[in-house]
């Protein structure tokens, strides 16, 4: 995937198609300049917060309602 730099507001609320953490932790890594990001609804893993927490340090706001076993997400320094 090519570099998404441009891109500031991602709303993937309830999009069943990352239900594949690969994809959007693709999707992150690709997009260092994110600010928005609403992934709720959606079954996430513990890769994509280490993707945010390792390449989106723009980031303003995160939508995690209604992950699948959010309190299982680690925190990353």
């Amino acid at each position: 995937m090519q570099k998404c730099l441009n891109i500031e507001y991602l709303d993937f609320a309830g999009v069943m198609a990352l239900q594949n953490d690969a994809l959007i932790v693709a999707i992150i890594r690709a997009s260092p300049n994110l600010r928005h990001l609403d992934i709720s609804h959606n079954d996430i893993g513990d890769e994509v917060t280490e993707a945010l927490a390792h390449t989106c340090h723009k980031l303003e706001y995160l939508d995690l309602n209604s992950a699948s076993q959010p309190w299982k997400l680690q925190y990353y320094k």
